[in-house]
C-alpha cells in the first residue's frame, strides 16, 4: 500500500492520479478498485507485463487524507487473493453463517443503552458479527470493468470512459466524480436504539429502506443543488460554502435517530401505526419502503422537504391526475415511483433497453431493485450492466452535529462515509425482475415531456382522456390521464388499506 497522499484531499486531484497510472505496455486502461483494508500492501514496483490500471483512491475513516491503492493484475499472489474474495466465500460462507447473528443475540440481557461499554454480552457479540458480515471487506475488487469503448450513463448524464473532453479531464474521472457525489446510505451499527427496544442496527433487514432513502436523498440534491452539482470534501474548493452546508443538512435528514425527519427510526414509527407486530427486523418491499417515506415527507417540517412529495404508482399504471393531486396542483415537486415486474423469474431481454432508456433521462432518480431480498440502488448503466450503490456495508453510527470536544477533521471524515468510491455494477440479466423506477417531476410540463419521451422511445404505452392510444410492443408501464373505472386512486386508500393494497399489488407482471 502506498503511503497516504499528502495532497489537500481534493477529489479532482485524486481522480487525476488515475490518468498517471497508465504507464504499462497495454494502452487500453482497465479498472481495479480495492476496498479499504481488503488486501495487504503491494509492492510499488509493478511488473512491466502488468496491464495498465487505474489507481483507486479510497478514504480511511480514521484519517483526513486519502490513501492510494494499487493492484498488479498479473501477480500470482494477488490473483489468489482476488480469487478468494471473488469466490463463494463472501456470499456462500456468509449465508451459511447467517443464523449466527440470532444466536449471538440470545446471550446476555437486552439493553437500551447506546454506550458500547454498557452493552450486554449479546449486544457486543452481535455488534462484532454485523461488522464482520457487512464490513468493507465485502467490497471486492473489480477488474477492467470500464475499459470498453462504450458510453457510461449516470442518472441522465453521459460519459465516455476513454475520451478526454475539451477541459482535458478524462471521461471516466468525470463519471467517477459524479458517482462519488451521490449520497450513499447504508447499514449503520451502534445508533440510538429504536424506542422500547435494544436494537441498535438495521443490518440484515434494512437494505430496501436504505435504498428508498437514497432515492429521496437524490431527489433533494437535484431539487436544491441541481443535477450538475458535485460534492467535494475540501470546502475550500467547493463552489459555494452554502451548497456544502445544504448538502450536509440533506444528509442529516436521514441521520439514525428519532429526531431526524426521514430517519429509519421515523420510518419504523410510521410502520408501527399500521401493524400490531413490531416492524423492526422485517424485510420491506420497494413499494412498502416508498410508502413509509411518503408519510415521513408529509410529517416533515424541514425547510428542505417542504416542497417535495411522493406519488407511488402500482399495477404498472402512472395516472396523471394522481400525480397532480400529490403535487398539490403542481405547486410541489413529486418523486414518481412506479413498481413493475419485468419477467417471471428473470428480466426479459426485451426490457433491457427500456431500463437503459429510463436511466438516461435527465430527471431520472434511478431504480430500486437488486437480487431477491438483496436491495441495490441502480443509478446508471454501462454496456449491458447496471451501475449501483450498495447499502450492504455497515458503518458505525457517529452523530453528525459537532460538539465542543470534536474537531473539524473528525467531522469531515464522518461525511465521507456517505459517499461511495466503489463504482460497482452487475449484468442486467442478473437482477431481480421485481423493481421500481423513479423520476423527479417539478411541473406539469416536465411530466408531459417525460411521458412523451418514454413513449417515443417505445418504453411505455400512453392513453389519454380523449381516448387516444399510443401503443408500443413491449411497454414497461402505461401512462393514463385518469384511472380506469374499476380502480380507486391511491389517495382514496389510506393507512393500513394502502399498505395492504401495496402488498397485494406490489408488482405488475409484464
Amino acid at each position: 500500500m502506498a503511503s497516504p497522499s499528502n495532497s489537500d484531499g481534493s477529489l479532482a486531484e485524486a481522480s487525476q492520479r488515475w490518468t498517471h497510472s497508465r504507464s504499462f505496455s497495454d494502452p487500453t486502461p482497465s479498472l481495479c478498485i480495492i476496498g479499504h483494508d481488503d488486501i495487504p500492501a503491494l509492492s510499488p514496483e509493478q511488473p512491466s507485463s502488468c496491464r495498465s490500471t487505474y489507481e483507486s483512491v479510497l478514504y480511511d475513516d480514521n484519517t483526513n487524507e486519502d490513501e492510494d491503492f494499487y493492484s498488479s493484475l498479473d501477480s500470482a499472489e494477488n490473483k489468489a487473493k482476488r480469487s478468494w474474495l471473488q469466490s463463494g466465500f463472501a456470499n456462500g460462507f456468509g449465508s451459511r453463517l447467517s443464523n449466527i447473528g440470532s444466536y449471538l443475540r440470545s446471550f446476555g440481557e437486552p439493553t437500551t443503552s447506546n454506550d458500547p461499554s454498557r452493552w450486554s454480552m449479546g449486544g457486543k457479540l452481535n455488534h462484532v458479527w454485523n461488522n464482520f458480515k457487512y464490513g468493507k471487506w465485502k467490497m471486492r475488487p473489480h477488474e477492467g470493468e470500464y475499459e470498453k469503448e462504450v458510453s457510461i450513463w449516470l442518472l441522465g448524464c453521459h460519459y465516455h470512459p476513454n475520451r478526454v473532453d475539451s477541459e482535458t479531464r478524462d471521461g471516466f474521472q468525470r463519471f467517477f466524480i459524479d458517482y462519488h457525489s451521490r449520497i450513499w446510505l447504508t447499514y449503520r451499527t451502534g445508533f440510538p436504539p429504536f424506542p422500547g427496544t435494544s436494537v441498535t442496527s438495521d443490518c440484515g433487514w434494512g437494505c430496501m429502506l436504505r435504498t428508498a432513502q437514497m432515492v429521496v436523498a437524490e431527489a433533494l440534491v437535484q431539487l436544491h443543488l441541481g443535477r450538475d452539482w458535485r460534492w467535494n470534501p475540501n470546502r475550500n474548493e467547493s463552489r459555494k460554502e452554502s451548497d456544502f452546508l445544504l448538502h450536509n443538512k440533506i444528509i442529516q435528514l436521514f441521520e439514525d435517530h428519532l429526531g431526524a425527519d426521514l430517519s429509519i427510526h421515523r420510518l419504523m414509527r410510521i410502520a408501527a401505526r399500521n401493524t400490531e407486530n413490531t416492524p423492526i427486523g422485517k424485510w420491506y418491499t420497494p413499494s412498502h419502503s416508498v410508502a413509509l417515506l411518503k408519510e415521513a415527507l408529509k410529517d416533515s417540517h424541514s425547510e428542505e422537504t417542504e416542497a417535495l412529495r411522493i406519488c407511488l404508482c402500482t399495477d404498472g399504471l402512472v395516472i396523471k391526475s394522481e400525480v397532480e393531486v400529490a403535487s398539490e396542483e403542481w405547486t410541489k415537486s413529486v418523486i414518481v415511483v412506479i413498481s413493475v415486474r419485468l419477467g417471471a423469474f428473470k428480466v426479459n431481454s426485451c426490457y433491457e433497453v427500456h431500463l437503459r432508456n429510463l436511466l438516461s433521462l435527465r430527471n431520472s432518480l434511478g431504480i430500486l431493485g437488486g437480487r431477491p431480498r438483496h436491495s441495490l440502488y441502480f443509478v446508471g448503466f454501462y454496456d449491458k450492466s447496471l451501475i449501483y450503490l450498495d447499502p450492504h456495508v455497515a458503518h458505525p453510527y457517529k452523530p453528525l452535529c459537532l460538539t465542543s470536544h470534536e474537531d473539524s477533521t473528525d467531522a469531515s471524515n464522518r461525511w465521507k462515509s456517505f459517499h461511495c468510491r466503489m463504482a460497482s455494477k452487475m449484468p442486467i440479466s442478473d437482477i431481480d425482475p421485481s423493481c421500481a423506477t423513479a423520476f423527479l417531476i417539478r411541473s406539469e410540463a416536465e411530466f408531459d415531456e417525460t411521458i412523451r419521451n418514454l413513449n417515443l422511445s417505445q418504453v411505455i404505452d400512453v392513453e389519454t382522456k380523449e381516448g387516444d392510444r399510443k401503443r408500443t410492443s413491449d411497454p414497461i408501464f402505461t401512462a393514463m390521464d385518469e384511472p380506469p373505472l374499476h380502480l380507486c386512486t391511491t389517495e382514496e386508500c389510506n393507512g393500513s388499506e394502502l399498505l395492504v393494497a401495496i402488498e397485494d399489488h406490489d408488482f405488475e407482471v409484464l
